[in-house]
């Protein structure tokens, strides 16, 4: 996995330098930017979401849970597509999740 150091090096410049330029902050020079950029698309670099999240403590995740009456019913598909659909125009994701409570064994 290719990580910002990775395409620091590449670029020349440092780690801070790509921060700066992947958050979209005006105090980089163009020509700079150009690099990072060059280097980002030369080394194959993506952002790690998992990384993000730890580091502004926000998951832009959405949890839907679902009983078994509703997986059985007539309006899951809707519910599913409008949900997903709903995540996806706020650059959100969804998580689903079963509500159903076990049953205790005897």
């Amino acid at each position: 996995m290719v990580t910002m150091l990775d395409v620091a090096r590449s670029a020349g410049v440092s780690k801070s330098t790509v921060s700066r330029v992947l958050n979209g902050k005006n105090i980089v020079r163009e020509e700079i930017k150009a690099l990072v950029y060059k280097a980002i698309e030369e080394t194959g670099y993506r952002p790690n979401l998992l990384a993000q999240q730890l580091a502004t403590q926000k998951t832009n995740m959405i949890g839907l849970v679902i009983t078994n009456d509703v997986y059985n019913g007539p309006f899951f598909s809707t519910l599913v597509y409008n949900a997903a659909k709903f995540c996806e125009e706020h650059d959100r994701r969804l998580i689903f999740a079963d509500g159903k409570i076990p049953q205790k064994k005897r």
